[in-house]
């Protein structure tokens, strides 16, 4: 028996709250427990999910039609929010695996700015790409509330950050006023995220 267990039966014990108290104590402790193990399996089924998306569409890739193309990785981008959506907020019945699909949109989104760019010769570097993919997922860290997203545009942050740093040092001669304004931003963002949890 856990030690959270065995505190719950001393409480009872001492009379400090109710067997009815005690019973719905221990169901939310596993209810709690099984929901991260539902959590962890959503993201990681979302990401392999993903993952085989792009991999289907990649190895079709000359075989589809640029308009397609875009059809397809925009539809499966909105399509992944659009029930991300009704799971987590609008009917709240699969929270978790609402979350998982608001994500899987997340990574569907940075992977249609990176193929479109291809798609069309755009030429954009790469620092270019992944701002617009940061920029693209950041309403919704804050509209959303979404850890795995607020963690996901973090890691976009201090990527851009880099790539731009260490590839594109042209644009930060003479702006050494951007560095203080970047680490405020960021410690912003990751205070407010911290406020979520």
């Amino acid at each position: 028996m856990a030690s959270n267990d065995r505190q719950i039966e001393q409480w009872l014990s001492q009379g400090i709250i109710t067997a009815e108290q005690a019973t719905k104590m221990l169901a939310q402790k596993k209810e709690g427990a099984s929901g991260k193990i539902v959590s962890t399996i959503s993201t990681i089924g979302a990401i392999l999910f993903g993952m085989g998306a792009i991999l289907f569409i990649a190895s079709n890739w000359q075989e589809i039609p640029n308009l397609m193309k875009v059809i397809l990785l925009l539809g499966s981008t909105f399509g992944s929010y659009y029930t991300g959506y009704l799971f987590r907020h609008k009917k709240q019945n699969f929270p978790k695996v609402g979350e998982a699909l608001l994500f899987l949109g997340a990574l569907l989104f940075g992977a249609s700015v990176f193929l479109i760019a291809q798609i069309y010769n755009v030429n954009a570097g790469n620092s270019t790409l992944v701002l617009i993919w940061l920029l693209g997922i950041l309403p919704l860290v804050y509209a959303l509330r979404s850890v795995p997203i607020g963690t996901l545009a973090a890691l976009l942050f201090y990527t851009w950050f880099t790539i731009v740093l260490f590839d594109d040092l042209r644009f930060f001669r003479g702006h050494f006023l951007i560095f203080p304004a970047l680490y405020i931003v960021s410690s912003y963002a990751l205070d407010s995220y911290r406020d979520w949890e």
